[in-house]
């Protein structure tokens, strides 16, 4: 038997195992490590992502951070 879910039970991607508050908390402190003066590259290396990733997350952050 098939039950459908109603329309408003859906969980986001990441909210039931935590993945997005992991994320969130990864971005934040790539931001605060960058505006401390640590370069791209060194956060290259530390976190495992691309320089185009680092530079999208540090923009995204400053946007939030300056909207506040």
């Amino acid at each position: 038997i098939y039950i459908p879910k109603e329309n408003n039970v859906r969980a986001g991607w990441g909210e039931l195992n935590g993945a997005r508050k992991q994320i969130r908390k990864r971005n934040q402190e790539i931001h605060h490590l960058y505006s401390k003066g640590m370069r791209i590259r060194e956060l290259v290396s530390r976190y495992h992502l691309s320089e185009d990733s680092i530079r999208k997350i540090i923009m995204k952050v400053s946007r939030k951070k300056a909207v506040r």
